[in-house]
């Protein structure tokens, strides 16, 4: 995945496949359409039974960021009781993510990436999988600039996401949280690098969430914390893996909402008001 401020070692990407005759992409393993477009799954650890944010990457051939796909979602279960036999689930219209202002990022191989404004060729949907295990999510529709072909990416649904989610209480892993838990007032705290990709998708979610606290700092604890050198604890407290994530945390420690990878400044705002507000 493409974003802005990510954490310094990998998460798996279930992908690998190629459709309509391409060839498998040897740099990375992510489908590639007879017609050359390339698709990436953003936090695949993420995705678990019942609702869940699927992410993805859209490229083309030249490795960039397609911002003006009319792409259609079918997701399917392989049933391993079935002979494997692939059943629908759901099916839906992308929704691409759009940035307010623009911002520069360096990649992983050095090159920089200016994201925003408007679409940055990135794409989520609020998708509930009814059940864990093998899935294939069937992506058609148009580029703008040519057919997307059919690209099929296979990816993994786990029973249970990894690390904090909403319900759960934040947990104090270094005095600076646990000062910030102890205050009684809202609390979010932000893991990733800014201006820099260290996953393959940015979405400058760190540069997001700085705004969000010259709006709302007065009235919020605002943490941020780097990924290229991350502490074992980050993984093993909060489950954040490559791609950064934000989470929104009320007055008693709960733990609200939990952000992942890529948001519109205006979803980011939707969890801190309504956190203020209580």
């Amino acid at each position: 995945m493409r974003h802005a401020g990510t954490l310094g070692f990998c998460l798996a990407l279930a992908l690998g496949v190629s459709a309509c005759g391409g060839d498998d992409d040897a740099d990375n393993g992510n489908p590639t359409t007879a017609t050359g477009f390339r698709v990436t799954i953003a936090s695949p650890d993420q995705l678990a039974a019942g609702p869940s944010r699927f992410i993805f990457a859209l490229d083309d051939a030249q490795g960039a960021p397609v911002t003006n796909a009319r792409a259609h979602l079918r997701f399917f279960f392989i049933d391993p009781k079935a002979d494997n036999r692939p059943t629908i689930k759901n099916a839906v219209d992308a929704t691409p993510v759009s940035l307010e202002r623009s911002y520069e990022v360096t990649l992983e191989d050095g090159g920089t990436r200016v994201l925003g404004p408007g679409d940055i060729g990135i794409y989520a949907n609020d998708i509930a999988f009814d059940q864990p295990g093998d899935w294939r999510v069937e992506i058609t529709g148009d580029a703008g600039t040519g057919n997307l072909g059919i690209i099929e990416v296979p990816f993994v649904v786990t029973q249970d996401k990894p690390g904090l989610q909403p319900g759960s209480p934040a947990l104090p892993s270094t005095e600076e949280i646990d000062a910030a838990l102890s205050s009684g007032r809202a609390v979010v705290v932000t893991f990733g690098n800014e201006d820099r990709c260290l996953s393959s998708v940015c979405g400058a979610l760190v540069e997001t969430a700085r705004e969000l606290e010259a709006e709302y700092g007065a009235g919020a604890e605002f943490l941020f914390f780097g990924l290229e050198a991350a502490p074992e604890w980050v993984a093993a407290d909060w489950g954040v893996g490559e791609d950064a994530a934000v989470f929104f945390i009320d007055g008693s420690g709960t733990v609200r909402a939990r952000v992942q990878t890529v948001a519109a400044y205006a979803d980011l705002e939707t969890h801190i008001a309504a956190l203020v507000a209580d």
